[in-house]
């Protein structure tokens, strides 16, 4: 069991389900389950994967999963919304070639590298978008330095 945004979450592991428990709610609701399917897939509920989860404990917005069975470490943001960025990050390096070291690049030809940049662009101009609406800014205003551009500091942490 780990404490997790004021509620618990807990391994249910004969249904093989992350459960989260509210107290002031009294409800208990399924927060990350396997969809039928063992793996190692890392993301939110809807798409997780993992064998056998046998330890749990959160770290601020994060909750940190041990699976015993594929001998991983998972990480489940609280949020969707930085898994999914995740996801856009990695189709983006995946459209260039770009992978870890000792691993192959998957073969991406160019019209689906065109479609995935297409895709990624769309995905940050709704995100732009929707941070300009949750902030009630116009438009027009720069979300991340003069004229929408990077600002002349360096944008990247120091080790790019």
């Amino acid at each position: 069991m780990a404490s997790f945004k004021g509620n618990i979450v807990f391994i249910d592991k004969k249904a093989r389900q992350v459960k989260e428990y509210n107290p002031q709610a009294d409800r208990v609701q399924i927060l990350l389950e396997d969809q039928g399917e063992e793996g190692q897939q890392d993301s939110t509920g809807e798409t997780c994967r993992f064998v056998q989860v046998h330890g749990i404990c959160s770290l601020e917005k994060t909750i940190v999963l041990a699976d015993v069975a594929t001998g991983t470490i998972k990480l489940v943001p609280g949020l969707s919304e930085t898994a999914s960025f995740l996801r856009t990050l990695g189709c983006l390096y995946g459209s260039f070639g770009i992978h870890a070291k000792g691993m192959r690049a998957e073969t991406v030809t160019i019209k689906e590298a065109s479609q995935n940049l297409s895709q990624i662009n769309n995905y940050f101009i709704s995100t732009v978008a929707k941070v300009k609406k949750q902030y009630d800014l116009k438009d027009a205003s720069a979300t991340n330095g003069r004229q929408g551009t990077c600002p002349t500091k360096r944008c990247l942490p120091s080790m790019f």
